[in-house]
């Protein structure tokens, strides 16, 4: 009788954790349905494809870590601070009218819930998992326009300068590179926007693999920022060589274009 009574609460568990489980799902969708709408459209840019893979990612990490789930004990230390953080971001986004907010919120109240029905210990497990979930989210606009603007005027100072080691003369206003014959203009496409955040990423999950010490880490992710800067420069200058030798051939070339910038 006893023991089939703790099979019958070990079959009962798995169910209720799993309706528990839809319940949430169908409450999440409910309230951000609209933000997850506009965040499948942004996905669909080649600047924002990236953040495709990210739940994609998450989810292989959550697995690769099953077995020490299962082991850790369910403690009832959850907090509902984060889901409480969540709800402030909600009515920040709905009444601002801020996307990224909203975006936000979901992950805070996701964190939440994880903590409440799970426990410290278990979300410590899949605290790199949690932690890196949010770099699907793209940043406001406005803040996407900052940085690419940065990179733009930083990759175009980069280009000019390996153009005068070259003994080239280039002479850079702004984001317009003059190089006498020409003129380069470093668009918003070739900022090097599309490969900062996946770059970022791939050295977060490089130092996570790798069980790097932390300092290690963080200077592994900060190299990725000089990195796409210099590689970005190196497309404006070769750029710049070729249409010397071919720009007098090909008048009219638009496959040079594609490597740093648009000919005025």
């Amino acid at each position: 009788m006893n023991e089939s009574k703790q099979l019958r609460n070990r079959l009962d568990q798995p169910m209720m954790s799993g309706v528990l489980a839809l319940i949430y799902f169908l409450l999440l969708v409910m309230l951000y349905r609209e933000s997850a709408v506009r965040l499948w459209g942004q996905w669909q840019t080649e600047d924002l494809s990236y953040g495709m893979l990210v739940p994609l990612i998450v989810i292989y990490l959550i697995w690769e870590n099953v077995n020490n789930l299962r082991a850790c004990p369910i403690d009832s230390a959850g907090s509902v601070s984060s889901a409480g953080s969540g709800n402030f971001f909600y009515w920040l986004g709905e009444l601002g009218g801020e996307y990224y907010s909203l975006l936000l919120s979901s992950w805070l109240v996701l964190v939440g819930l994880c903590l409440i029905h799970l426990g410290w210990a278990k979300v410590r497990e899949i605290a790199f998992a949690l932690l890196i979930l949010p770099v699907m989210f793209p940043f406001p606009a406005i803040v996407n326009n900052q940085i690419t603007l940065k990179l733009k005027l930083i990759s175009s100072q980069v280009g000019v300068q390996l153009l005068h080691w070259y003994d080239m003369p280039a002479f850079r206003q702004g984001n317009v590179i003059d190089l006498g014959f020409t003129q380069l203009q470093v668009v918003d496409a070739c900022s090097g926007l599309r490969y900062l955040f996946p770059i970022i990423i791939t050295g977060l999950l490089l130092g996570y693999f790798f069980r790097l010490r932390y300092w290690k880490w963080a200077l592994l992710v900060m190299l990725t920022v000089p990195v796409i800067i210099l590689n970005n420069g190196l497309r404006i200058a070769v750029t710049g060589v070729l249409f010397e030798i071919f720009g007098l051939l090909l008048p009219k070339v638009s496959s040079m274009t594609l490597l740093a910038g648009s000919p005025l």
